[in-house]
């Protein structure tokens, strides 16, 4: 300060001196008197000029690049004499005082002022307004620019005054602190992405600015990666505001991006902004896993609901074939090469098979995740169970067979015609027998059919057998009387013989000639028991007893205490002939549902990976105990979870399939 002080003192007395030196020879001169020779001072002087600026106070006026474009930028002039003055107004270029771009400060832009001339009233004032000569002529983005106005009245003797002015360019500033932005990319891990944003702007830029793209700023991700922000044009919004266009690159991959940019590339803080970019696929992908992972998961639902269940069945069918194989084997072995070893239930068994894989087709086809209450599925299981049944009964059937041919030729054995009575009077075979023959010669059947004919079969052995029983209590009884008739036994009683042999031809007749059990009855109140009776009644005749012997009496009396009771046999059923494809069948069945279970622990493994580390491990500190255990019980958890269901699976499946229905 006090060198500052000393310098102006220097100063001051330097001009003194100079005043001082050069006012001694004009003292001189004005002593001396006036001269010839002009005074070169006072010759052809200005007139100092009448009009001044409005604001002459000011050292210069200051506007706005808005102002001067929308021509609101004047100065004023007045007129402080008396009298009208006549003044010319001329422009210039305007010159750049400050900018934030070094590049443009050279450039200067034309301005004109309007009107070019005017006459002022006494002791008025008159605006004047600064313009472009060229309208598209565009600032520097932000700084001053600066020119002068030369006001000059139409007398050449009069002075002219200059008027300087500045116009301020406003910086872009942006009207918010903070914005969010979304960039979405076009596909999944593929750098296609379409990022860019509006800043709205606190000041109105021309539609051309910035001149060139600019980097304004780098954007981090949250872990890894940066991304690199342009501002590339403004736009002109309806309301006359300006919003800055802003282009994001080089994004490395989805995330959130972060940081400060900067409108005119320098630290100026009124042109910061805080931006935030969520970088992701557009909203077509999301929506297209969601379904991908619906479809999966029901998919995954549907083959333990509707295909596993359905494999299984189909299971069960083709091991239909191999228990036939040892089913029709067994009957063969019993059959023994009988006539009713041609009985065979093959294509019947074969063509049910045949429904039941076409409606397991059927069940494959449905879009569904359950069977419950299915009727196709009802159907199924219930044609499973009676094939199971048939196959199971189909031996049965053979043993009742051999039952019957047993108990025919043991009937044949024991038929004698000698004692008949009359004798030999009687075909060779009774007539009920040719009925039960037929049973004998096998023919192809039904499965649904093997229960009704095994009990009719059965139910022929037993006849049969009732017969043989018949029969031989007959011959006993009649092989009796011809004993008393042949002794002599016809003189002691020859009434009671008569009806002897009166009942005894009833009964050979009912044995030839019947059909069913009644006919072949022995009990009381039948033809034999009155045969016997009549018999018995001739023990007291002591001559006749004596004639007859005791074995004889005796032989007759004890046949007709065997009658044998009716036996019962149970029914059988059958099933078909295996294709020779079968065992291969069953084992391919077998492998598949063995490779989708295998694949549903997969799933798992992936649920359980794809959750649990991003819950667990992505973006997370990782590696104490409690960090494994966690991983662990998530990971067993679900496979726990799939292994239930896949249990609970098999065991509806196997009481829906082995449950007997109504």
């Amino acid at each position: 300060m006090k060198v500052l002080l000393n310098r102006r003192l220097v100063s001051t007395l330097l001009c003194i001196a100079i005043s001082l030196g050069a006012a001694g020879p004009l003292l001189a001169a004005k002593k001396a008197g006036p001269k010839n020779t002009p005074n070169p001072n006072t010759t052809n002087k200005p007139v100092p000029s009448p009009v001044q600026s409005f604001d002459g106070d000011k050292a210069d006026s200051s506007f706005t690049w808005d102002q001067l474009v929308a021509g609101t930028a004047s100065i004023a002039i007045w007129n402080k004499s008396s009298s009208i003055q006549a003044v010319a107004i001329e422009g210039g270029s305007l010159i750049v005082l400050s900018s934030t771009q070094p590049a443009s400060t050279t450039s200067t832009i034309p301005f004109e002022v309007s009107p070019a001339t005017a006459k002022i009233d006494p002791w008025q004032a008159m605006s004047f307004v600064i313009s472009l000569k060229d309208k598209k002529a565009k600032p520097a983005e932000s700084g001053a620019y600066g020119g002068v106005v030369r006001i000059k009245s139409t007398d050449p003797a009069k002075d002219s005054i200059f008027r300087t002015f500045r116009i301020a360019v406003q910086a872009p500033r942006p009207a918010l602190s903070k914005i969010n932005f979304v960039a979405w990319r076009i596909i999944p891990f593929l750098p296609i992405w379409c990022a860019s944003g509006h800043v709205p702007l606190a000041v109105t830029l021309g539609p051309d600015s910035p001149a060139k793209p600019r980097t304004v700023g780098y954007l981090h991700k949250d872990l890894q990666g940066w991304a690199q922000v342009q501002w590339t044009k403004v736009k002109q919004r309806k309301d006359g505001s300006s919003v800055a266009v802003l282009e994001i690159s080089h994004l490395h991959s989805a995330g959130r991006y972060e940081g400060d940019i900067n409108l005119l590339g320098t630290q100026d803080k009124t042109s910061q902004l805080s931006v935030s970019v969520t970088a992701k696929d557009i909203f077509l992908w999301p929506v297209l896993m969601i379904c991908l992972g619906i479809w999966v998961a029901w998919q995954a639902k549907r083959y333990l609901g509707v295909l596993r269940i359905t494999w299984g069945l189909r299971k069960q069918e083709a091991d239909l074939g191999a228990a036939f194989q040892k089913s029709q084997q067994k009957f063969l072995e019993l059959a023994n090469g009988k006539p009713f070893a041609s009985y065979s239930i093959a294509k019947d068994i074969s063509d049910q098979r045949a429904a039941v894989r076409s409606d397991l087709d059927e069940l494959e086809k449905l879009h569904t995740t359950s069977l419950t209450s299915n009727v196709t599925y009802d159907n199924v299981v219930t044609a499973l169970q009676t094939l199971q049944q048939q196959i199971a009964q189909w031996p049965e059937l053979a043993s009742a067979a051999v039952s019957l041919d047993k108990a025919v030729n043991t009937a044949l054995a024991n038929i004698d015609p000698s004692a008949t009575i009359p004798v030999h009077q009687y075909p060779r075979n009774p007539a009920f027998l040719s009925d039960v023959q037929k049973f004998l010669m096998g023919i192809p059947i039904a499965g649904a059919g093997i229960a009704p004919l095994t009990k009719e079969i059965l139910d022929a052995a037993s006849l049969v057998r009732t017969w043989d029983e018949a029969n031989q209590s007959a011959v006993a009884v009649s092989k009796a009387y011809g004993s008393i008739v042949s002794a002599g036994g016809a003189n002691a009683g020859q009434a009671q013989l008569d009806a002897i042999r009166d009942s005894l031809i009833a009964v050979w007749t009912h044995l030839w000639q019947g059909k069913v059990a009644g006919d072949f009855a022995t009990g009381p109140g039948t033809d034999l028991d009155s045969a016997l009776q009549g018999i018995t009644r001739l023990k007291s005749d002591r001559k006749m007893i004596a004639s007859l012997g005791p074995p004889m009496v005796a032989s007759a009396t004890s046949a007709l205490d065997h009658l044998s009771e009716l036996q019962s046999f149970p029914s059988a059923s059958y099933s078909e002939h295996l294709p020779a494809d079968d065992t291969q069948r069953a084992a391919m069945l077998v492998r598949a549902i063995g490779l989708w279970d295998q694949a549903s622990v997969i799933l798992a493994l992936i649920i359980a990976l794809i959750t649990g580390l991003n819950t667990n491990y992505w973006s997370k500190p990782f590696g104490t105990f409690q960090d494994y255990a966690v991983l662990f019980l998530w990971a067993a958890g679900t496979k726990i979870g799939v292994d239930i269901v896949t249990a609970v699976t098999d065991k509806l499946v196997s009481a829906a399939s082995l449950a007997p229905r109504a």
